[in-house]
């Protein structure tokens, strides 16, 4: 996933049952660029609505950045959600960019995105 906010990682998942629950996983890393910091946002797409889910921040340190171009540093993300409605949703990750000069750099997302209806 490159850097600056495209939403190319989605998933289309029909939910079956109203009392059940929607559970997001996967992992991500960065390859950082210059002064390299960005947030994640978790959404769906239903009826043509885009919803934002939620939120993760990710920063790294400059002096991570400056020593160690090729470093990586992977984190999880695991969440469920309820009270979604009965039927077909898209769900999906976009990266947004913070700050100047973070142009250099890109996230790797979605090595695992998991999308999984739990059952109440």
């Amino acid at each position: 996933m490159m850097a600056g906010g495209c939403d190319n990682l989605t998933l289309g998942v029909t939910k079956q049952r109203a009392d059940s629950s929607i559970r997001l996983e996967c992992n991500m890393a960065p390859r950082p660029g210059r002064d390299y910091a960005g947030y994640f946002v978790f959404g769906r797409t239903t009826d043509g609505v885009d919803t934002v889910m939620d939120t993760k921040w990710y920063w790294v340190a400059s002096c991570v950045i400056n020593g160690f171009r090729s470093v990586r540093s992977p984190f999880y993300y695991g969440r469920a959600f309820a009270g979604l409605p009965v039927g077909a949703h898209s769900f999906w990750i976009d990266f947004v960019a913070y700050g100047g000069g973070n142009d250099q750099g890109f996230m790797e997302a979605g090595s695992n995105f998991y999308v999984e209806e739990i059952k109440a």
